[in-house]
């Protein structure tokens, strides 16, 4: 069965959250930053408490604080104690702030500045204080006062509980991700992008929570928590100053379970796992620049408290396909799609040189199915070329990410790294499944 869907918008990019640091970490040489006592104070500015014109009528900001806080309290030995406050304004940039954690969207001249370059295309930002150490001293988050943010999915606002639970995540030191589905990814949409409402980011991926345990051990704390992976991928001569996006997916059901960026001469270092049995995959990104490079998968078992080793060694160049954007209902952007399990989609790809004669489809995970015989082009826009395939999630595939990917005729594989995300919440708006159980 299939579905005929209307290219309605090409969403390309797309409102982001980011973080800002007082000073970058190579300040001070710090390569992570953690907070050293894990009792967290959070003062919650009387602008979020108060009526306030950017949140929308009847929403209660201060509960939905609490909910945000808690998502990361739930698997880290992390504590808030968040008090109201009259403070206002995030601490200027500089070496030290005042030493208050704050959460505001007042409309006063500091918070402003944060985003006089981009005014509507960013939902919020952190700043992060630290000492030489790298022990987080201060971090204030500031929504942005010249947008809009609900609780209830609002077309065209931003999901109030997201936006904070992305930016709590730099307040207690995380950095980007460049998983889609992680909480940590660095852009999702507002409140209507696929037609559906954005609340994904509400709940922590499995990458998020290795990240967060990377730096604080696991909810009952203690180091020993979790295993990792350090290895190398074996790179050709004159490719070693590159950086490549490494995964590990679970092996039984391929969700994708933590992620890093490889260093220089393409050492990696995966941590936060817990105790089972992985597959590593990597991917350069040339942006479709004289070929690209992918990596076969290595297998490894990891024990708790224990550092397990796995080199990879790269597949052939896989020519110019390039393939970055994922969608639904006839929307593309960088930004991963929502699914339910026991349904089936219309799912599209964009990028350069796609053609869907000679491209399949298809994912690592046993619990999604791409029907290879319903890929098809899809005249999209000038500027981007698509394919469309008809993608079925089991009735029983586990909550999380899950990367696709299109396959070459040489074999090679391009990913789109945790594009597919498995919710628990049925959204109200949706009417992309094609199928239902």
């Amino acid at each position: 069965m299939g579905l005929v869907l209307r290219a309605f918008t090409t969403l390309l990019l797309f409102s982001a959250v980011t973080a800002t640091l007082a000073e970058p970490p190579s300040a001070f040489g710090a390569t992570t930053l953690r907070w050293k006592n894990p009792a967290i104070r959070i003062a919650v500015s009387s602008s979020l408490t108060n009526p306030n014109p950017n949140i929308k009528t009847g929403t209660d900001a201060a509960d939905v604080i609490r909910r945000s806080l808690s998502t990361w309290e739930n698997v880290s030995p992390i504590k808030f104690a968040n008090y109201t406050s009259e403070k206002q304004s995030v601490s200027p940039s500089g070496m030290s702030g005042d030493g208050v954690s704050l959460i505001t969207i007042a409309q006063t001249p500091e918070n402003l500045a944060l985003f006089a370059g981009a005014p509507q295309a960013i939902s919020a930002k952190t700043r992060v204080f630290y000492n030489r150490k790298g022990e987080i001293t201060e971090a204030d988050i500031v929504l942005n006062p010249y947008v809009q943010f609900s609780d209830d999915g609002t077309l065209g606002t931003f999901d109030l509980q997201s936006t904070l639970t992305h930016e709590i995540g730099h307040l207690l030191g995380l950095e980007h991700s460049f998983s889609l589905g992680a909480a940590m990814y660095e852009t999702y949409g507002r409140n209507g992008l696929f037609g559906l409402q954005s609340r994904s980011g509400r709940t922590l991926s499995p990458e998020d929570i290795s990240a967060l345990r990377r730096l604080y051990g696991g909810s009952s704390g203690g180091e020993s928590c979790c295993g990792s992976i350090a290895g190398r991928l074996m790179l050709a001569a004159g490719r070693r100053t590159m950086t490549y996006s490494v995964w590990a997916e679970d092996a039984e059901s391929g969700r994708i379970v933590t992620s890093t960026t490889s260093q220089r001469g393409g050492n990696y270092y995966l941590e936060g796992l817990p105790a089972g049995d992985y597959k590593v995959y990597a991917q350069d990104d040339a942006k479709g620049r004289g070929g690209m490079l992918s990596f076969a998968t290595g297998e490894v078992d990891v024990e708790k408290g224990r550092t397990s080793s796995l080199n990879i060694a790269p597949t052939k160049r896989s020519g110019e396909l390039d393939v970055r954007f994922i969608g639904l209902n006839g929307q593309l952007a960088e930004a991963p799609i929502p699914v339910n399990s026991g349904r089936a989609y219309v799912v599209y790809f964009g990028g350069t040189n796609l053609n869907a004669s000679k491209l399949r489809a298809g994912s690592n995970s046993k619990f999604i199915t791409v029907n290879a015989a319903a890929i098809s082009n899809f005249d999209f826009s000038d500027n981007v070329l698509a394919i469309r395939a008809e993608v079925t999630i089991d009735p029983d595939a586990p909550l999380g990410d899950y990367s696709i990917y299109l396959q070459g005729e040489d074999g090679n594989r391009r990913y789109i790294i945790g594009g597919i995300k498995v919710n628990a919440f049925v959204d109200p708006w949706d009417i992309s499944s094609i199928f239902t159980r």
